[in-house]
């Protein structure tokens, strides 16, 4: 790109400073790749090679105008002026199109001219993961941890708002698992016993899937502690009535307007996602 620095040549080059600029040299490069030039006069930005129009180089786009066009390297201004804001271009072929060859030409001039529309006084860089075109380091640190993933719908059921924020962040930290169970206190060097043996059943290892979901004695606290302070004789099955008996009251109360009621949401979970959905729309 023209407006950005070259990396330097020669022996005598400080090798630090070719090592902060051997990055815009990599095809692959994701910061390099987002930099987009807007047309000003045209005097710094290079025609065919630089990202200037919405593709990002006319040459590797447009071959056959590329082959066909006498001037093969240049800045836009030496293609073409800005006549009352709008740009004119003058350019030479060696040979008449064909007829089939009109259709690709139509397009490049099409590009081009989108490209030159609202042009300034002065060529300029604009970043293209922001709307102001100002780069941001932030931004894209954002966007580099999360090349190659993507999003995780759980995510937007845990802060939607069902559970009071207290509930809702501890099960934020239960599905990234920094619940400090025996396991997680035993990697970070803080554990003060030679065991990490659940401290409730003491058949397994006590990890956040174990306490939660698998361990016996959790099973009997989370159905209300009835298990445990009145001698009660609760199942999973009657566990996962109560819950969604529990989340029948919360979407109701989030919901207040809704005409479904708490025993429609209890018998048909799917009017929750349906009543998410109509409060979005």
């Amino acid at each position: 790109m023209s407006l950005l620095p070259q990396p330097p040549e020669g022996r005598k080059t400080s090798w630090i400073w070719k090592n902060i600029l051997k990055p815009l040299a990599e095809p692959s490069n994701n910061f390099v790749n987002a930099i987009r030039f807007k047309l000003g006069d045209g005097r710094r930005i290079n025609f065919w090679e630089d990202f200037w129009t919405e593709v990002p180089s006319l040459k590797l786009s447009f071959p056959r105008v590329f082959g066909l066009v006498l001037k093969k390297s240049g800045k836009v201004c030496e293609f073409g002026s800005k006549v009352e804001g709008k740009w004119i271009w003058l350019f030479k072929v060696h040979i008449a199109l064909f007829s089939w060859e009109q259709a690709v030409w139509d397009e490049f001039i099409r590009i081009i001219n989108e490209g030159a529309a609202d042009s300034g006084t002065m060529d300029v860089l604009k970043w293209e993961h922001a709307s102001n075109g100002v780069y941001s380091a932030k931004k894209f640190c954002e966007l580099e941890s999360a090349l190659g993933s993507t999003e995780d719908k759980i995510w937007k059921l845990v802060w939607s708002g069902l559970a009071p924020p207290k509930v809702e962040g501890f099960l934020w930290k239960v599905i990234l698992g920094r619940i400090p169970t025996l396991v997680e206190l035993d990697k970070r060097g803080a554990l003060h016993s030679s065991s990490t043996r659940c401290a409730l059943c003491s058949k397994d290892e006590e990890t956040v899937n174990h306490i939660f979901c698998l361990c016996e004695i959790g099973w009997k606290v989370w159905s209300k502690n009835g298990v445990v302070f009145n001698n009660l004789v609760y199942n999973e099955q009657k566990i996962f009535e109560e819950m969604l008996l529990m989340l029948g009251f919360w979407c109701k109360g989030k919901w207040h307007t809704s005409t479904c009621s708490i025993n429609e949401f209890v018998r048909n979970p799917v009017l929750i996602a349906l009543e998410e959905f109509r409060c979005i729309d």
